[in-house]
Order: C-alpha cells, then structure tokens, then sequence
C-alpha cells in the first residue's frame, strides 16, 4: 500500500488553505474537512486569484493541474517546477521580486505582469506562445529560450535590450514605456510591426527586404 496517496496536507498559508475549500467543483471529495493529496492530484483547474495570499509553496500539491491562477494576491515570492501537464499560469497583481518557473512541457500561456520583478529563471518551457511580463523592473530581457512564442507583452519595464532574434514564431509585441533604442526583428519572419507597438525613436532593425512588406507600427503615446 502506498500510504502517501492517504496524507493529508497541511497548509503553510491559511487563506491558500481557505481559498481552496471555496473552489467549484469541491476539491474536499469526502468531506472530511481536510485536503487529501490523492485529492489534491485530481485537480485540473485551480482559481485562486484575490485571496491574499503571501505563500504558495503548496501549489506543488496539485501536480496534475491545467490551468493555474494566482493573480491579485500577495506573492513575494514564487517558484513552479515539473508540472507536466501545466497548459495555463497567471499570476499577475502580485508582489513578486523572486520568479522560477522550470520544466513544464505543456505550458502555453503564462503571466507575470504588475509584480517587481527585475531577473527571474524562466527554462525547459519548450511550447511557450504567449508571455506577460508587463508593469515590471526588467533591463535586459533575452528570449532565446522560447522558439515557439507567438505573443509578448514587455511593456512599462526598464528595457535597454530585448532579445527576440530566436523566435521565428513572434507575431506581435508590446514594448512601449520603456529605454529601447533599437529592436533587431531580422529573423522573426512573422511578425506583424502593424499590430506592434513601441516608442517613438525606438529603431527596427531589419534587411530590407523585410521592411518592403512591414508597416511601422503605431507608436503609443501614454498620458
């Protein structure tokens, strides 16, 4: 017998604890008040959002979920590793100086915007389309990683340098309210400049070729 799938969680955050008894359909299957991790592993959304939470460390509970969100909460900290079937992550409106997100093969969409964050560890999320790192402190932000990203939304950062030259997938991006001087877009084949959007004076760096079937995207002015 595997005694593991019989334990029961205690929580380190009373309102996480809270947050996921209110949850539809009810997560506490035999309602004995407590949460089961063989419970916890059937779950495959979990809404959490605007339930103040300060620590989520127990999130590792609910391997097997699809789709989390813990946006407008009171995260400092957050890190998220090896859920294999992760499809969906927000958790924008936080607190967030530290972000690790690592190994989740499924994930792709994920949103950290409207934290503090100035660095963060963002590795092996091969299918990653679409990323929100809006509203934070970031100077440099390199992309490398993310082959198969289709969406970014960077903007009110602190940019001097954004790195897009290994996403041949891009579409669009947002990047006003930033330092950029110049965004090299040669390699993102894709990508549509008339629905991007950018300072005025930030430079587009392209052959010229490309910049032929490319219109300049609308510069957006913030008052």
């Amino acid at each position: 017998m595997n005694l593991s799938y019989s334990q029961n969680i205690i929580f380190k955050d009373k309102k996480f604890e809270k947050a996921i008894f209110k949850i539809e359909p009810k997560i506490d299957l035999n309602n004995d008040n407590i949460i089961q991790i063989s419970e916890a592993e059937k779950v495959t959304e979990l809404n959490l959002m605007g339930n103040r939470i300060s620590n989520a460390e127990d999130i590792k509970y609910f391997i097997n979920a699809k789709y989390i969100a813990l946006t407008d909460n009171k995260l400092k900290y957050f890190n998220i590793s090896g859920f294999k079937k992760l499809e969906e992550l927000y958790c924008a409106k936080n607190k967030l100086t530290e972000l690790n997100v690592s190994d989740l093969p499924e994930l792709k969409k994920m949103a950290f915007g409207s934290n503090k964050l100035k660095n963060a560890t963002l590795k092996n999320i091969p299918n990653l389309e679409s990323l929100n790192l809006f509203g934070n402190r970031f100077s440099t932000i390199d992309l490398s990683e993310f082959p198969k990203l289709k969406y970014l939304s960077v903007n009110y950062n602190e940019l001097v340098d954004l790195i897009i030259r290994q996403n041949p997938e891009l579409i669009q991006f947002i990047a006003f309210e930033n330092n950029l001087k110049e965004i090299d877009v040669t390699t993102n084949k894709k990508l549509k400049l008339g629905i991007c959007y950018y300072d005025d004076g930030v430079s587009i760096i392209s052959n010229g070729e490309k910049m032929k079937n490319l219109k300049k995207g609308e510069f957006i002015k913030i008052k």
